[in-house]
């Protein structure tokens, strides 16, 4: 269907570099990777130009990443629209004052360009933004596309329908969501890998040793107990379990868990406590809670372990390299490629409890070998996820896109 252009596109194309990007987010309730990436990318993104960030579901400007936005001087827009979480059957079904308050928003700002960092949120946004001739890109921190039960054909079925031509540019973070996009049917000339990125000089930095210290002490240890980590949020995809699991297989071997339950999976951290108590290693599972120093965190630990059932590119597996910490991880989305295909660390299958514990014991029987591990692994993301210049290429990115103009027609 050929692209067709806007009044208010051509208005847009002769306007000043002043206009707003709008960066648009399921909730900003959570404090995971994705949301500080999206902190990280507004902050950058906001020198020389406003940038507001718009949350489109139910209590999604709630939480620490929105309190420091706002702090920041980011503008969160939590009250122009609040959607549901979960998809209606119908698109007919949706707010229609929603979409309206959308468009009025939309041509309020006078944006420069949506960028949207979920499929979900995107579905909602994707017609008012043509609508308003608001060049639409969508960075995924995901892996893409995923839709869960119930109805997953369904919403897939309409995704594909709705964003296939809408959306002008996808980000992605690995080769592995670009592989997964273009067998959705997306061009791979419209599809660009710009990585999660950091600030080698705050990573490669020494955290404070009592904060060190107060992390190590939340549970009692012996000498030549390993103490391994998790810093995720919880969530039953996380599959936090496993790794409980994988400590009762092991010996001289504790767990720190830091992170926060998901909105929706509030009773996730119970039904943590209680397999811990039935695996009679309660005495050897701590549970932090939100980590405010996640470098003092991973520092406190002598492995990192990431047993998600699904990843895209997990910050957290990126700053524990930088680290200089060994991490066992399950070999999902783009977990292989951080690490190297098992360079710069240990990879195990979804799920599997004894390959983690015997990668924890590989690593307490060899930490010479461990430690080369991860030293390699700390190079290569120094060198590969440099965050200013993953930051300068986003903003290529999403520029070309502003400079091309209309987005086709749905």
């Amino acid at each position: 269907m050929r692209a067709v252009t806007r009044p208010a596109e051509v208005a847009r194309r002769s306007a000043p570099d002043s206009r707003p990007w709008i960066f648009a987010t399921d909730t900003l309730a959570f404090d995971g990777g994705g949301e500080r990436a999206l902190e990280q990318l507004a902050s950058a993104m906001g020198v020389g130009r406003p940038v507001r960030v718009l949350p489109v579901f139910e209590n999604g400007g709630d939480g620490q990443t929105a309190a420091r936005l706002r702090a920041a001087g980011t503008p969160v827009d939590d009250t122009i629209v609040a959607f549901p979480h979960r998809l209606g059957l119908s698109l007919r079904s949706w707010p229609r004052r929603s979409f309206a308050r959308l468009e009025e928003y939309f041509r309020a700002q006078s944006a420069a360009v949506l960028v949207v960092f979920s499929l979900r949120a995107c579905l909602r946004l994707a017609r008012p933004a043509w609508r308003q001739g608001l060049p639409l890109v969508v960075s995924l921190h995901q892996s893409a596309p995923f839709f869960g039960p119930p109805l997953a054909s369904w919403k897939d079925r309409l995704a594909r329908r709705v964003l296939k031509k809408a959306v002008a540019r996808w980000v992605v973070l690995s080769a592995v969501a670009r592989d997964e996009l273009s067998g959705w049917g997306i061009p791979l000339d419209r599809i660009v890998i710009v990585p999660n990125g950091l600030d080698a000089s705050e990573w490669t930095e020494q955290p404070r040793a009592e904060d060190v210290q107060a992390l190590r002490q939340a549970i009692p240890c012996a000498t030549g107990d390993l103490t391994a980590g998790i810093l995720s949020r919880l969530d039953p995809v996380k599959n936090i379990e496993v790794a409980i699991q994988a400590i009762a297989r092991t010996e001289s071997s504790r767990l720190l868990i830091g992170g926060g339950a998901s909105e929706h999976a509030k009773a996730y951290p119970a039904d943590l406590e209680r397999l811990a108590r039935a695996l009679a290693v309660d005495d050897r599972v701590g549970f932090l809670g939100h980590v405010s120093a996640p470098r003092a965190f991973l520092h406190a630990c002598d492995l990192i372990i990431q047993p998600s059932r699904r990843e895209a590119s997990p910050l957290a597996v990126i700053e524990a390299l930088a680290c200089a910490r060994p991490v066992i991880a399950t070999a999902v989305g783009g977990v292989p490629e951080l690490l190297g295909q098992g360079r710069f660390g240990w990879l195990v299958p979804p799920g599997d409890a004894e390959a983690i514990a015997a990668a924890i014991e590989a690593i307490r029987s060899d930490p010479e070998a461990a430690q080369a591990k991860a030293l390699a692994g700390r190079r290569h993301v120094l060198r590969h996820h440099d965050r200013k210049l993953c930051e300068q290429e986003f903003e290529r990115q999403v520029q070309s896109v502003i400079e091309a103009g209309a987005t086709a027609l749905i």
